[in-house]
């Protein structure tokens, strides 16, 4: 026989009290071996199809509860804070089995956000003979009498399997788990954090005799990914429970600063939690996003004085930003002095044995402007040397026009458009 789930369903709350089972609930002051609790806002009820089971707020909107609690496609309610909360979606494990009460978790998404602190669930396991604190709003005894109030009892881990934490007895002062109790935490310290280590399964025997909890470190990742992020883990808080925005600073170009061709933009962007997103925004338009550093940015604008921001997007949606002001300086013109191929109208930079200067692709039968001399580039390729007539300011040779002068009679072309060479010093201004 398999381990039977903890659903309780209304009709065994049947009284004179409308089939609000939290009503009737009021007058039973025990679970097995359990007391009533006010504490643990995180931990609610939550009534599906006519169902009632237990849950725990463990992000901003997220809920966690056993998938044999959920329908897809059903109607939900959770109870927390004495008020029902909306239910927008439900996720089941896709590897959940009903018949063996396999990978039984569900994610519940609610559509607004409850005032209370979310629980953290637990990312790595409790150890067997670790003690754990059990909530639930099951019912006092097998026959099902007495659900519908939360309450608390300890116990600890009997045994831990691939997926499951067994609980074993009720005798004494230790409590267990009866119908109701489905979906329901049970709670132990880990490096210093009360974190939840398992959601209440299924029962062997009859209620008290032993429980079985899902292992919430196993299902961690996909709880994670089914609730979008908004997951509180090892006592921290969701990323979607955050106020601060990111921080943004950046790093080059330097305000004020005047260049050519594509602008590169860097910016170092941190966040108390995570950066979702990092945006470079120009004249109020949306350029350019990336989601991971580094946080670099090459854009090609107009020449004139542009205002760049930069901003920085958490998974809240907080936003910081920082503001530089630069100048785009015009492309330069065939001959000038270059040291990269996007700073010319040309999209050309390369040397003939001397500093680079803006060229351009010629043929031997086109010849080139300025009285240029066209030379050999490399790969049957040929470009524009510089204009024919360069005098030494000491009194040096002329270039001729049509003659290879003393830079050599091949053109060594540096660039391609866009990529960036080591800077040398450069002639006049």
């Amino acid at each position: 026989m398999y381990p039977r789930p903890l659903v309780l369903l209304t009709f065994l709350l049947a009284s004179g009290c409308g089939g609000e089972p939290l009503d009737i609930a009021q007058r039973a002051d025990r679970l097995v071996n359990g007391t009533t609790h006010n504490g643990h806002p995180a931990v609610g009820a939550l009534m599906a199809n006519g169902g009632l089971c237990t849950a725990t707020l463990v992000g901003t909107k997220t809920v966690l509860t056993a998938a044999h609690c959920v329908e897809v496609g059903g109607q939900h309610r959770f109870f927390l804070e004495n008020k029902f909360w909306s239910v927008t979606s439900v996720a089941r494990h896709p590897s959940y089995d009903p018949q063996r009460a396999e990978n039984d978790v569900a994610v519940v998404k609610l559509e607004s956000r409850p005032p209370a602190t979310p629980a953290s669930i637990a990312t790595v396991p409790p150890v067997k003979g670790q003690e754990l604190t059990i909530l639930g709003f099951g019912a006092t005894t097998h026959s099902g009498a007495g659900s519908g109030t939360k309450r608390i009892g300890t116990n600890r881990v009997a045994s831990l399997t691939s997926t499951r934490i067994l609980i074993s007895g009720s005798s004494g002062s230790d409590a267990n788990l009866c119908f109701g109790d489905s979906g329901g935490p049970s709670f132990a310290t880990i490096d210093g954090n009360e974190v939840q280590v398992g959601v209440h399964s299924t029962i062997s025997g009859t209620c008290g005799q032993q429980g079985h909890d899902m292992r919430v470190d196993v299902f961690a990742d996909w709880i994670r990914n089914a609730a979008g992020g908004d997951v509180a883990e090892d006592g921290k808080p969701s990323p979607l429970d955050d106020q601060k925005a990111p921080t943004v600073k950046i790093t080059s170009p330097a305000r004020g600063a005047q260049l050519r061709g594509a602008v590169e933009v860097t910016a170092e962007v941190s966040d108390d939690n995570a950066v979702a997103e990092v945006a470079l925004v120009v004249e109020g338009k949306i350029l350019s996003t990336l989601s991971a550093p580094p946080f670099r940015f090459s854009v090609a604008l107009d020449p004139g004085k542009h205002g760049l921001t930069v901003v920085g997007r958490d998974l809240a949606g907080n936003q910081g930003e920082a503001k530089t002001e630069i100048e785009v300086l015009p492309p330069l013109r065939f001959g000038e002095v270059c040291s990269r191929s996007d700073e010319c109208s040309t999209g050309l930079c390369g040397a003939a044995g001397g500093d680079p200067f803006c060229t351009q692709s010629c043929t031997p039968q086109a010849g080139c402007p300025d009285d240029a001399l066209c030379l050999p580039a490399g790969g049957g390729s040929y470009a524009c040397g510089e204009p024919g007539s360069v005098v030494d300011g000491g009194g040096g040779c002329v270039v001729a026009p049509g003659a290879p002068g003393p830079r050599g009679a091949s053109l060594l072309l540096l660039l391609a458009l866009g990529v960036l060479i080591a800077a040398r010093p450069r002639r006049g201004g």
